[in-house]
């Protein structure tokens, strides 16, 4: 249980965050006086990864990953009960597809949702991250339109003849502000969704959702 916790909630360690900034302003002081009349590269490519991370908006993704797997199931409510309000989405010809093809008995129309939901949940879950992805791509080479972010890199390394220091304040950055990726964000909101519906209950039963799933297996 301990063990699960600490997977569930995280292990704070303000240390490390302190440590990890204090090492990366280190690094970065160190840098930039090895650059001397040149110190706009660094200073550039700071500003750049700082604009860039920023942009990614871990916390949204999540927010956005919740709002697109609630969107499968208003798709397989409709499908079920027939009324066909999303038909325009991407995904609607598949789960149609899928729940014609696989007739639920015996539940009512609010478990047969969340079982329809489920079943899809992965093969939805594909195509709307490689979506979710191809977004982020487009948004990060919008805000690096003006930079070329690797050729920063190369002259700086070129002009301080030492590619380590730069490799240093990579993972420096990494460690202090890429806690989570937008990607990891947006499935983690995902999860939380699939969560939801698994513990659905059976208003005859009183089962949860994934009681029934085992029940069948």
């Amino acid at each position: 249980m301990d063990n699960f916790k600490s997977e569930l909630i995280g292990d704070l360690k303000p240390e490390d965050m302190r440590r990890s900034f204090e090492e990366l302003l280190m690094q970065a002081r160190d840098i930039r006086q090895q650059l001397g009349e040149q110190k706009d590269l660094l200073e550039r490519y700071l500003s750049c990864l700082l604009e860039s991370a920023s942009n990614a908006f871990a916390d949204t993704a999540s927010v956005e990953g919740v709002e697109t797997a609630q969107m499968l199931g208003f798709l397989c409510t409709d499908i079920v009960s027939g009324r066909g309000r999303h038909k325009k989405h991407p995904f609607y010809q598949n789960a149609k597809s899928y729940i014609e093809s696989h007739p639920i008995g015996g539940e009512d129309a609010y478990i047969k949702s969340a079982l329809y939901t489920i079943a899809l949940t992965h093969d939805y879950l594909e195509a709307e991250a490689n979506r979710f992805l191809h977004r982020q791509e487009q948004k990060l080479e919008s805000a690096l339109a003006h930079i070329d972010l690797n050729q920063l890199y190369r002259q700086i390394c070129d002009v301080i003849g030492d590619e380590a220091g730069m490799n240093n304040l990579d993972w420096l950055f990494r460690e202090r502000f890429l806690i989570i990726t937008s990607l990891g964000g947006f499935l983690q909101g995902m999860a939380g969704s699939l969560m939801s519906e698994l513990t659905r209950k059976d208003r005859e039963t009183s089962k949860q959702v994934f009681q029934l799933l085992l029940d069948d297996a």
